[in-house]
């Protein structure tokens, strides 16, 4: 599990840095997948909850414009 979640990881900052790159979403989904030899699904379930998570003030503790 902990190779699954080191994975995980770096598959979130490899998006992170293409986002920052200005490097479309499915783009970055894409070379993602091809770097590190998965399928642009398994890539796409990892981001999309990491997108929820960023989203989630209950695990940022940002409230943003709320106060």
């Amino acid at each position: 599990m902990a190779n699954a979640n080191w994975i995980r990881l770096h598959v979130e900052m490899d998006y992170d840095n293409y986002m920052l790159d200005g490097v479309e979403r499915n783009e970055a989904i894409r070379r993602i997948a091809k770097d590190w030899y998965m399928s642009q699904e398994e890539v796409n379930d990892i981001v999309t909850i990491y997108e929820k998570d960023l989203n989630d003030i209950d695990k940022t503790g940002d409230l943003g414009d709320i106060i």
